[in-house]
């Protein structure tokens, strides 16, 4: 599998796996991120809570679309007050042929163009 690093100003579709600690007792920053991920529900596409000490939270999200939209998203929670570290790993979506596709989502059918266990090829 090979790994890939998202050049800063890279365009077109993509995945991201957003990763910050946060202070929980920060005044506000739970709200200010929910406002933050509800402004931006169509880039989110999941989001894991660790509590990790008293004081100290981890959240983990997985995003999806436009790599300039994805990359705001993620600069601005790493930005907010309260939070300690933050890091995203941005990675392009490409479909066989290297080219970036269209959408970076499933279509309607949710068919996402590759066979599971339970599909022939």
């Amino acid at each position: 599998m090979a790994e890939a690093a998202s050049a800063e100003g890279e365009t077109g579709p993509c995945v991201a796996a957003l990763v910050y600690v946060y202070d929980h007792a920060a005044r506000d920053l739970s709200k200010r991120l929910v406002t933050t991920f509800h402004e931006h529900h169509e880039l989110s596409l999941t989001t894991l809570h660790v509590h990790l000490d008293h004081g100290s939270c981890m959240e983990v999200s997985v995003l999806k679309g436009d790599g300039a939209a994805v990359r705001g998203m993620a600069e601005r929670v790493i930005a907010e007050r309260g939070v300690r570290h933050g890091r995203a790993v941005v990675i392009p979506v490409r479909d066989e042929d290297g080219e970036s596709t269209a959408s970076g989502r499933p279509g309607p059918s949710g068919h996402h163009h590759h066979p599971h266990d339970d599909e022939p090829e």
